[in-house]
C-alpha cells in the first residue's frame, strides 16, 4: 500500500537541503513542524509546476492553526506581506518562501513553539491523515465481554483502534457506510464492536 507520508518525507529529504537552511533562520518551528507545512503546502497547492500555494490557501491554512491554537485569526502579517511583495499575490507563494515566512514568525503570531506545534499536528492530522476526531474510549470485547480502553481514530470512512496511542498495536477497523451514524460526546462508549 502507498504511504504518502513516506513518500512526501522522502520529498522532503531530498530537496530541504538545497532549498531551506534551517540553521540561518532564527527558527521558532522544529524540522519536523516544516515538514508537516511541506506536507500541507503541496496537498492545497495549485496543479502546476513550480508548486505554488495562491494567497486564499495560505489564508486557509494559517485560519485552521490559528483556530486550534484558540487564536482570533490576525490577518494583518498576510495583507503585510502581501502589500511589501505584489507577486505572492499574482503569482503565489513557494514552499520555500511560505516555510521562511512561518519559521520567522512572519504570518502567524504564536504564543510558544509547543502551542504552535500541538495545532499544525491536530491541522495535520485532519487535513492530511483525514482524521476527525481522536482519542481514548471503552470498547466491549466481542468474545470476551469485558471492556477495555482502546485509542480509537475516526475517519470519514472507518475507525481503527489501537492498544495506545502510539498506534503500534492496531487491535481492528471498524468500516463505516452511509447507514452508519457515529455520535460524538464527552463520555462515549462502543459496546459489541
Amino acid at each position: 500500500m502507498f504511504d504518502k507520508e513516506k513518500f512526501d518525507d522522502l520529498c522532503w529529504m531530498m530537496t530541504m537541503k538545497k532549498n531551506f537552511n534551517m540553521a540561518s533562520q532564527r527558527s521558532l518551528l522544529s524540522e519536523r513542524d516544516c515538514f508537516k507545512l511541506f506536507c500541507l503546502f503541496n496537498l492545497l497547492s495549485e496543479d502546476s509546476y513550480p508548486l505554488v500555494m495562491i494567497t486564499e490557501e495560505v489564508e486557509y491554512l494559517l485560519k485552521k492553526i490559528s483556530t486550534a491554537m484558540s487564536q482570533e485569526w490576525d490577518g494583518k502579517p498576510l495583507e503585510d506581506l502581501i502589500s511589501q511583495d505584489p507577486t505572492v499575490q499574482e503569482e503565489g507563494m513557494s514552499v520555500w518562501t511560505f516555510l521562511e515566512h512561518m519559521s520567522t514568525g512572519q504570518l502567524l503570531r504564536a504564543i510558544s513553539a509547543e502551542a504552535f506545534s500541538l495545532a499544525l499536528d491536530e491541522v495535520f492530522l485532519e487535513m492530511y491523515h483525514n482524521v476527525l476526531k481522536r482519542g481514548y474510549m471503552w470498547k466491549k470485547g466481542h468474545m470476551r465481554r469485558n471492556w477495555t480502553e482502546r485509542w480509537f481514530i475516526l475517519r470519514s470512512s472507518s475507525i481503527a483502534y489501537y492498544v495506545s496511542e502510539d498506534l503500534k498495536d492496531k487491535r481492528g477497523d471498524i468500516q463505516l457506510d452511509k447507514s452508519c451514524v457515529v455520535e460524538v460526546g464527552e463520555e462515549t462508549c462502543l459496546a459489541g464492536l
